[in-house]
């Protein structure tokens, strides 16, 4: 606020004051004739008349004039589009990608302003570890449940956590199998009552104040991998992106290219593990992003990520965390940034 300046004034009483003095002057000088002596201030007492007038009118012009205040304006509108990136960010704690340590597997949990959804259960035999770290992350059920794709690294242990935790909505993959894990899993969906779909490119769905956008695959693709038609998801949140790729290789990374999808992303997760059937260098660079997240298991002869993408990555100066070497992996933004926490220091 701008200081304000108040001018000091004499006011009339020195004026009138004044007058009074020159009277009893001019008495003195006519001899005590008080006529003489009124007859020779007349013209003065005038004059000084006319001034203390104007003296009145300079102090009621100063005065500060009643004004009426504009009339209110309407608050912007806030926006619950998280991808709006000059308007106000969504209300909450933010959005948190937690990548548990399940080898060469995946199993992922985005939490958004207390809801929670749940992207693949690892392998066969990762229950105990799953449930356990759902428990400790205050998990009391999901949202929504995804499964990429019907590999049994994908979702050997979906089945346990939908048994073991309410499902609001199951996304699945349009490609189905044949293998028990995959039979397990839709089981206990149906046990559960639990409404399932196949999403199809450009499907979006809230968590919180996030949107999840499918990218891929089309239902009436013709992939010949089952990798390929992994369920392809954008979750976005204020103006931080993340990719999360599932298995998809380089087929499905040459079609998103070519579709002209915006697929810049603050966090990448990696497709299939690092293997060398996904993250071509095109791709990579089109979604330039600030962190590659990779889920493997170091111990196994093709566990790791393939020399030639980390190289790869290591060129295009794309920092790298990976499951085998640190641990869990959790993400949070608040919308304008990403904090990284591991739960060990890498190798």
């Amino acid at each position: 606020m701008a200081a304000q300046r108040r001018k000091k004034r004499g006011g009339i009483l020195p004026v009138l004051v004044t007058m009074v003095l020159l009277v009893l002057v001019a008495v003195y000088m006519g001899g005590g004739d008080l006529e003489a002596g009124l007859d020779g201030v007349r013209d003065a007492a005038s004059s000084l008349a006319d001034d203390a007038m104007e003296a009145i009118e300079t102090l009621t012009s100063d005065a500060p004039e009643a004004s009426v205040a504009p009339a209110a304006t309407a608050a912007p509108e806030a926006t619950d589009d998280p991808g709006t990136s000059a308007g106000p960010l969504p209300a909450g704690e933010g959005m948190t990608l937690t990548v548990l340590e399940v080898g060469k597997a995946d199993c992922l949990v985005l939490q958004c302003d207390g809801e929670s959804m749940i992207i693949d259960g690892g392998n066969e035999g990762d229950e105990d570890y799953i449930l356990e770290h759902l428990e400790d992350m205050g998990i009391e059920g999901f949202r929504y449940l995804v499964n990429t794709h019907p590999h049994e690294d994908h979702l050997g242990s979906l089945d346990a956590v939908v048994l073991a935790y309410p499902v609001e909505q199951a996304y699945l993959s349009p490609r189905e199998h044949t293998t028990k894990s995959y039979e397990n899993l839709l089981g206990a969906l149906e046990e559960k009552n639990v409404p399932t779909s196949v999403p199809s490119p450009g499907d979006t769905f809230a968590l919180g104040g996030a949107q999840i956008t499918v990218l891929s695959p089309d239902p009436d693709a013709d992939y010949d991998e089952i990798n390929d038609w992994s369920l392809v998801l954008l979750a976005e949140y204020g103006d931080v992106r993340y990719l999360l790729m599932g298995d998809a290789e380089t087929p499905v990374e040459t079609d998103l290219l070519e579709s002209g999808a915006d697929l810049s992303a603050d966090v990448l997760k990696v497709g299939h593990h690092g293997s060398s059937t996904s993250s071509k260098r095109d791709f990579l660079q089109a979604v330039s992003p600030d962190y590659a997240v990779i889920t493997c298991d170091y111990t196994e002869s093709a566990g790791a990520p393939h020399d030639e993408v980390a190289a790869r990555l290591e060129e295009l100066e794309i920092p790298v965390l990976r499951t085998d070497l640190s641990g869990v992996l959790t993400l949070h933004t608040d919308g304008r940034d990403v904090s990284v926490e591991t739960e060990r220091q890498a190798a």
